[in-house]
């Protein structure tokens, strides 16, 4: 299957630097009753800021795995598109339109 230095590999386990301990962080945004504008095009944004101080107090230096639970309403769920938007402009879309989907139960507990 091919050779491995051995010489290279001790000294690459020498220096090499771990990652932290796992540790996580939860919060809860409940009861925002917001809207979204009527009309094409049109969307709702709500911004969650997580401090310096968070960050600090938990050892939050690595970001492996962002979690979203959402409840929302609206008479057409295939209508909706939900990102995240990381603060250096990264955007994840975690649920895109989807034009088959007319029902308009909502997203009720989802996790994304």
């Amino acid at each position: 299957f091919g050779l491995l230095n051995s010489w290279r590999l001790v000294n690459a386990a020498r220096i090499w630097k771990t990652v932290p301990f796992l540790t996580s962080y939860s919060t809860t945004m409940s009861d925002l009753n917001l809207s979204v504008p009527k009309g094409k095009d049109t969307s709702l944004r709500v911004d969650h800021v997580v401090s310096e101080a968070d960050i600090l107090g938990l050892n939050l230096f690595i970001l492996e795995n962002v979690q979203l639970t959402l409840t929302m309403s609206h008479p057409c769920r295939g209508k909706i598109e939900v990102k995240l938007i990381s603060p250096s402009g990264t955007e994840s879309i975690l649920a895109a339109p989807r034009p088959k989907d007319n029902s308009s139960d909502g997203f009720i507990d989802w996790t994304f």
